[in-house]
């Protein structure tokens, strides 16, 4: 019997659409036209879950973080505690995101790149560094509560690009994350804990999706016969906040029904 449920993934499973520091003016309209105080904390699915379910639910999820930060924080809860009675919940978002450690104050850091000419690697790779991404919608600068450690100012940004315009090779290490995390997958299956996988991306290995143990445990978002990912889905289905706001806000992340819904389907999948 399951007693816990562990989200873990980026800014759909923390609620990020829904954080005060990532866009007030989203809280603001539904205070105003809900008279509801939505917050992440609050109005999530990991909380909905909890709600409905009545089971203890953690939420792990963090703005702008891949699989790296996945598969670190499952291997913490295993290495910690038995988990056999507990469900993982993964929401997988792959493109662009790594994970790098700050010794300077005890923190990881979520390296985002991109190609520099929004296309392809040929003209090397941009980054954004950071601790907290929600905060700077609201700060609109590198600041970390009491902590003055600025990644653009002190030109550690600067020097991550240049390492990775120099040393990436972005297709083998996408590759490479997608087997990890598969080996994850079936770390936890042999082990019998139980897991549940949404897809905010399509797999960079398309053929990773055939394996059994995909199969088995993916909550499947279809419209119109096809299987598509997360962030479509919300769309297709008017479950982003851009649909809920009436195109006042642009924004693809889940709404409050949203939310309720992706809770939904999980529960389906819990009561089978």
């Amino acid at each position: 019997m399951i007693n816990e449920i562990i989200c873990i993934g980026s800014s759909h499973a923390e609620g990020g659409g829904l954080d005060i520091y990532r866009n007030k003016e989203t809280v603001d309209w539904y205070l105003k036209n809900k008279n509801i105080k939505v917050s992440a904390k609050t109005h999530s699915f990991p909380t909905i879950l909890n709600k409905k379910t009545g089971i203890n639910t953690t939420n792990l999820g963090k703005c702008g973080t891949g699989v790296e930060y996945l598969i670190r924080n499952c291997e913490e809860q295993l290495e910690k505690e038995d988990c056999s009675n507990k469900l993982f919940v993964f929401e997988r978002s792959i493109w662009g995101r790594a994970e790098l450690f700050d010794p300077k104050d005890g923190n990881y850091i979520v390296a985002n790149w991109g190609h520099r000419n929004g296309e392809d690697p040929s003209d090397g790779f941009e980054s954004y560094l950071t601790q907290n991404y929600n905060r700077e919608f609201h700060d609109s600068h590198l600041i970390y509560g009491d902590i003055g450690w600025d990644y653009i100012k002190n030109k550690c940004q600067q020097i991550y690009d240049a390492f990775l315009t120099r040393f990436l090779d972005e297709d083998n290490l996408l590759k490479n994350q997608d087997r990890q995390l598969l080996n994850l997958f079936y770390k936890l299956d042999s082990l019998k804990i139980p897991f549940l996988l949404f897809n905010s991306e399509q797999w960079y290995l398309h053929k990773i999706e055939e394996h059994p143990v995909i199969k088995k445990n993916i909550i499947q978002l279809r419209y119109e016969g096809e299987d598509i990912a997360l962030w479509d889905y919300l769309d297709k289905h008017k479950l982003s906040i851009r649909h809920e706001t009436n195109n006042e806000i642009d924004d693809g992340h889940a709404g409050l029904n949203g939310n309720e819904f992706l809770a939904d389907l999980i529960i389906k999948r819990i009561d089978k």
